[in-house]
């Protein structure tokens, strides 16, 4: 029986993920502080298939680490994919901001995660995948959404930090930086680049499941442009808006 933990399931890129990997996996655990929303996903899953669902409460910015951790453990000793998909951005934060802002862009992005898989790990929960949604934001610091970035480049560096602490055979550790998707963090939002549909990308992680990689762009395109923001002179790139 494979099993698949995700968090942040209840919409976007994780409710798509969760639809995707209920086709092919045998049992699935979907987390989200948004219970109701899990239970209509749930509904949906079970009418489609025959993947078993369950689910799991998990609030990242006041996270109870402990109740979390064995809530999930009385469900299942075995995890083979866990994705961590949550995360939460402010765009117009540029410069300082308020501490209350700061702690929550930082435990639901970064601080919260490294303390789940601190715990698992030191419970010897094994994984097959780690699967994290990350964001073209890191690749070069910027005024706009920097909280943000910063969180989720502090959580790239620990997971591999752990991929060489555990090594290749034991685990595989995909981070995906992700340029602008069609979901409730871009709405209404002027993007530089298209949109691409969250089901699009969901297909293309579970294609990828199993595979050694590290840090890959999706869409694929967003590398060159990657290549294109990294290399502009600070002379020219501190005059954009971006």
């Amino acid at each position: 029986m494979t099993t698949s933990l995700i968090i942040g399931a209840s919409k976007g890129l994780g409710r798509s993920l969760s639809l995707a990997l209920s086709r092919i996996n045998n049992k699935i655990i979907l987390c989200s502080r948004n219970i109701s929303e899990l239970k209509k996903l749930k509904a949906i899953i079970e009418k489609k298939s025959n993947c078993k669902v369950l689910i799991v409460k998990i609030d990242l910015n006041n996270l109870n680490l402990e109740k979390f951790v064995n809530q999930i453990l009385k469900k299942t000793k075995q995890i083979d994919n866990f994705l961590l998909i949550s995360g939460i951005s402010s765009i117009s934060i540029s410069g300082p901001t308020e501490e209350k802002k700061i702690k929550e862009i930082i435990n639901v992005n970064f601080y919260s995660f490294l303390k789940i898989i601190n715990l698992f790990l030191k419970l010897k929960i094994n994984f097959k995948n780690i699967v994290m949604a990350s964001s073209v934001a890191c690749s070069r610091a910027r005024a706009n959404n920097s909280l943000y970035a910063s969180a989720k480049l502090a959580l790239e560096f620990y997971l591999q930090s752990i991929q060489h602490y555990l090594g290749d055979e034991k685990i595989k550790i995909q981070i995906y930086r992700l340029g602008y998707m069609d979901t409730d963090m871009t709405k209404g939002q002027k993007t530089l680049l298209p949109k691409v549909k969250t089901s699009s990308v969901a297909e293309k992680i579970i294609k990828n499941l199993d595979k050694k990689f590290g840090i890959i762009y999706l869409p694929f395109w967003w590398y060159f442009i990657k290549l294109l923001f990294s290399n502009l002179p600070w002379i020219i790139f501190k005059r954009m808006k971006l």
